[in-house]
C-alpha cells in the first residue's frame, strides 16, 4: 500500500495539451503490418447475420458470441446466425497475417470479413469492428475502418488486484467476467492477480478457500478468451501465523540499507534462517496446486511491497536473497505448469539500498539463467538504466525487459476516491520515454476508475506510435457516443489538470479535500452536462459515464464549499460507492463519503 509514497517521490503529474488526433482508425503506420483505409459508403444495419467459417473451437464460438451480445445490447438488433440480413460478419482465422493480429476487408456493401491471424487476432479485430460502428436504438451504421493491425508488443497485461475490498475483490463475479471480456476486446493478452498470504492463517482458511475460488473463475473466463493467466508472488510473502523465528528483518541503518522495506507486513520469513526457505516453497505449492485446473502461462517473482529482508545473509536482498527464492519457485512453476514463462521482477531495486540492478547484471553476464524469460523494470530507475541513452547498462542477461506502469495511484488520495482519474498527458509522457525500450508489459489496477488509462496502455503496447489523444477519442466515441468527442475530450483535459490533491483531516475534524489546481471546475461540470444530454440512455446510465461525470461534478462541488464535500457532493460519493461495490472496501480505494471516513477513523492499525 505504501507504495503511493515511492510514486509521489519519483514523479509529479504532467500536463499538457495534446495534438488532436482522427476517430475511429488509428494512424497508418509505415510497417505492412499496420495499415487502414476507410470504405466510401455509411451503409445502415437494422438487421445482421454472422458466420464463422473455417476451424471452429469454443475459444471462437465464445469470439462469436460476445459479437453479438455487444451489438444487441447496444442498438437493439439481435444479430442471426444463418440466414440473410441487411448486413453480414463473416469471421475466420487465417493465419499469415501477424502473430494476434487481424485484417478487416469488405467483401461488399453491408458485408465485410473479420481475419484473425489466431483466436486472439479474431477477438482483437472484433473488438476493433465493434469500435468502429456508431449506434442508434434499431440500428447501427457499420463502420469504416478497413485494413491489416498486428501488435507491435508481445506482453500486454493487466494486473488486477484483488485486496482490500476492492472492485476486484468483492464485485459479483459476473461483473469481473465481463470486465475482462471487455479489457480482452482492446488488445490485453494478460490477466495477472496475485494471492497475498499475509491475510489468511494458511491456506484452508475459509477467506483463502473463498480468494483462491475467485481467482480460479476469473482464470477460466481468461481461458474462454484464449487469454493467458499470470500471477505475481512476493516471494517470502508469509500467512499471518508465520514462525517468529524464521521472520525477515525489514530495518534500516545496516548493511546498506538506507530506507526501511515499505509495505513489509513483519510476517515475511528469511530465506537464510533454518526451516524457512523449505517452508515458504511448500507454501508456494500449495498455491500453485490450487491453481492447478486453471493453470498458470506466466509466474512473477516479486522482490518488495510487500517482502524483502535486509539482514547480513541477504543483502542486497535483489541480488542474493530474493534470487535463492525465484529461481527455485520459476522451476516449480514450470514444473507444475508446462510452458510457463517467468518474469523476474526488478519492482523497487536499488531503492531501499544500493547494488540490486548491478548484482543480476554481473551474475547474469556470467551465466544467462534459464529459468527467466523476462525481466520486469519499474517507470522510474528501470526504464531509465535500460534505456537506449544507457549504453552502459544492458538488460540483465540479454532478457526483453517489459514494464509495469501505475494507472491507479497517480495525483489523488484515496485513489479513485473522487471517480474517474483519467491522465492521457501524463501516461503518453511516460510512454514516450519508454516505447522503444519494453516489450510490452502489464500495469497495475486497484480498480475500475482508470478504466480510460488501461485502454491508453492497451493500444500504446498495440501500435507504440500511436497517441494517446487518438485512443481517447476512440474509446469516447465507442463508450459514449461520436458527437461528444469533442467536449468530452476537452472535459478529460481539465480532470487530470485538476486531478492532484491533498487530504487534509482524515484522522479527525472535517476532511477537506484541496485541488492543487482548482482552475476551469465549471467548465468541466457544464462540458460533461451538455454531453450527457446527447447520449443514449444506454451510455447515460452506464458506470463508465458515471464515473466520469461524477468526478467533474465532485470537483466543481469541492471547489464551491471549501472543499469540503457537501451535501451534493455526498448524493455523488454514495453513487461512486456503488458502482464500485466499496461498502467495505478501506479508505485507499474507497469514494470519500462520509461513512467511509468514519470506517475509517473506527479502525486502528490499518496499513494506509
Amino acid at each position: 500500500m505504501k507504495r503511493r509514497d515511492f510514486l509521489a517521490q519519483a514523479s509529479l503529474i504532467t500536463v499538457g495539451e495534446l495534438v488532436a488526433g482522427a476517430w475511429p482508425a488509428q494512424k497508418p503506420a509505415t510497417r505492412a503490418a499496420n495499415t487502414s483505409s476507410s470504405l466510401e459508403r455509411e451503409t445502415r444495419c437494422t438487421s445482421l447475420a454472422i458466420r464463422l467459417t473455417g476451424a471452429k473451437s469454443p475459444v471462437l464460438h465464445r469470439v462469436v458470441e460476445i459479437l453479438g451480445s455487444r451489438i444487441q445490447e447496444r442498438c437493439g438488433v439481435r444479430p442471426t446466425f444463418d440466414g440473410t440480413a441487411d448486413c453480414s460478419i463473416e469471421l475466420e482465422v487465417q493465419p499469415g497475417i501477424g502473430s494476434e493480429g487481424f485484417r478487416i476487408e469488405s467483401v461488399s456493401r453491408g458485408s465485410l470479413r473479420i481475419l484473425g491471424n489466431d483466436s486472439r487476432g479474431l477477438l482483437y479485430g472484433v473488438g476493433k469492428f465493434l469500435r468502429s460502428n456508431t449506434y442508434h436504438q434499431g440500428f447501427f451504421t457499420l463502420g469504416n475502418w478497413t485494413g491489416t493491425s498486428v501488435p507491435e508488443k508481445p506482453l500486454r497485461g493487466v494486473c488486477t488486484v484483488p485486496h482490500f475490498f476492492n472492485f476486484y475483490h468483492v464485485a459479483p463475479i459476473e461483473q469481473m467476467q465481463r470486465y475482462m471480456e471487455d479489457l480482452a476486446l482492446w488488445g490485453f493478452n494478460l490477466i495477472v492477480f496475485g494471492f497475498d498470504i499475509h491475510k489468511f492463517e494458511s491456506i484452508h482458511d475459509p477467506a483463502a478457500q473463498a480468494m483462491l475460488g475467485r481467482m480460479n473463475v476469473i482464470g477460466r473466463t481468461a481461458k474462454q478468451l484464449g487469454i493467458d493467466i499470470g500471477m505475481g508472488i512476493a516471494v517470502n510473502d508469509a500467512y499471518a501465523n508465520s514462525p517468529e523465528a524464521m521472520r525477515a528483518d525489514w530495518t534500516a541503518g545496516h548493511d546498506g540499507y538506507a530506507h526501511e522495506l515499505a509495505a513489509h507486513y513483519h510476517l515475511e520469513l528469511c530465506p537464510n534462517k533454518p526451516g524457512a526457505k523449505e517452508l515458504l516453497l511448500k507454501w508456494r505449492e500449495e498455491t500453485f496446486q490450487a491453481l492447478k485446473d486453471t493453470g498458470l502461462d506466466y509466474v512473477i517473482p516479486w522482490p518488495y511491497d510487500n517482502g524483502g529482508c535486509t539482514n547480513s545473509q541477504c543483502k542486497p536482498w535483489g541480488a542474493n536473497g530474493f534470487l535463492t527464492l525465484s529461481q527455485p519457485i520459476a522451476e516449480m512453476a514450470r514444473r507444475e505448469f508446462p510452458g510457463c514463462r517467468v518474469i523476474l521482477s526488478t519492482w523497487l531495486f536499488d531503492y531501499f539500498t544500493s547494488g540490486e540492478y548491478a548484482g543480476i547484471e554481473e551474475k547474469f553476464g556470467r551465466e544467462r539463467p534459464q529459468w527467466i524469460d523476462y525481466i520486469l523494470v519499474d517507470e522510474f530507475t528501470g526504464v531509465q538504466r535500460y534505456s537506449a541513452k544507457s549504453p552502459a547498462h544492458p538488460a540483465p542477461g540479454g532478457f526483453p525487459v517489459v514494464g509495469f506502469p501505475e494507472v491507479s495511484m497517480w495525483g489523488a488520495y484515496p485513489w479513485g476516491g473522487f471517480g474517474a482519474n483519467p491522465a492521457p498527458a501524463h501516461h503518453q509522457k511516460l510512454w514516450n520515454a519508454e516505447k522503444d525500450v519494453l516489450a510490452g508489459g502489464f500495469l497495475y489496477s486497484e480498480g475500475i476508475f482508470e478504466d480510460l488509462n488501461k485502454v491508453l496502455y492497451a493500444q500504446f503496447y498495440w501500435q507504440k506510435d500511436r497517441r494517446a489523444d487518438s485512443i481517447m477519442d476512440e474509446y469516447i466515441a465507442y463508450e459514449f457516443s461520436p458527437a461528444v468527442v469533442a467536449a468530452v475530450r476537452r472535459a478529460i483535459e481539465i480532470l487530470e489538470t485538476n486531478l492532484a490533491r491533498r487530504a487534509e483531516n482524515l484522522e479527525k475534524g472535517v476532511p477537506r479535500f484541496v485541488l492543487e489546481h482548482p482552475s476551469a471546475t465549471a467548465e468541466a461540470l457544464n462540458l460533461m452536462r451538455q454531453a450527457d444530454r446527447q447520449l443514449s440512455p444506454r451510455a447515460r446510465a452506464s458506470w463508465r459515464w458515471r464515473i466520469l461525470y461524477l468526478r467533474a461534478l465532485i470537483d466543481d462541488e469541492l471547489v464551491n464549499h471549501d472543499f469540503r464535500v457537501s451535501p451534493r457532493c455526498e448524493q455523488a460519493l454514495q453513487e461512486l460507492t456503488k458502482i464500485y461495490y466499496a461498502q467495505k472496501s478501506i479508505l485507499a480505494v474507497s469514494p470519500v463519503s462520509n461513512e467511509a471516513i468514519a470506517r475509517h477513523r473506527g479502525v486502528t492499525g490499518r496499513d494506509l
